[in-house]
């Protein structure tokens, strides 16, 4: 009884390990500077060309091209698992060169996007979203992240009226 309970034990640590692991690899990962801050990254973009970093965000856009698609993004901060982690604020727009195959449709609005790759340096464009630079990185890696459901808020709350699942407008 206690060799098949330590089984289950282990077999339970190992399925939470995996669930919180990042989609991107560890390799890449390892490689990419985590340390510095996006404002830093655009304001000295030509000190930090061609190096290795990991940002992530909200597409805004996706362009498209003969050579690559380019994808415009919305910085936000990275969680635990390299997820994107968008509050009202944002630390700028940032661009994704992507050189592979097509990244498919987009769920909707706001899909979240997290890229490892090579910063190019500044590009201006005169689009709506990069009028004074953004920064350019040359993807490695690129993982969209799937579209979170819409909850379902007619079921809550149901405490302390709780007569089952089923709509609260008849309460």
């Amino acid at each position: 009884m206690k060799k098949k309970t330590g089984t289950m034990l282990i077999l339970t640590a190992a399925l939470f390990l995996l669930g919180a692991c990042s989609p991107i690899s560890p390799q890449l990962r390892h490689s990419s500077e985590m340390d510095v801050p996006f404002a830093t990254l655009v304001s000295e973009a030509d000190a930090h060309k061609g190096k290795t970093v990991l940002l992530g965000g909200k597409v805004l856009a996706i362009q498209p091209e003969a050579a690559r698609t380019l994808i415009t993004v919305q910085q936000c901060p990275l969680n635990h698992e390299g997820r994107p982690h968008c509050k009202a604020d944002s630390g700028g727009v940032f661009l994704v060169t992507y050189h592979g195959k097509s990244l498919g449709p987009l769920s909707g609005p706001d899909q979240e996007l997290t890229a490892v790759g090579k910063i190019i340096g500044l590009e201006k464009n005169d689009g709506a979203y990069c009028a004074s630079g953004c920064l350019v990185i040359d993807s490695e890696e690129v993982y969209l992240w799937a579209m979170a459901p819409p909850a379902d808020y007619k079921l809550w709350p149901r405490y302390p009226f709780d007569r089952g699942a089923r709509s609260w407008e008849g309460y």
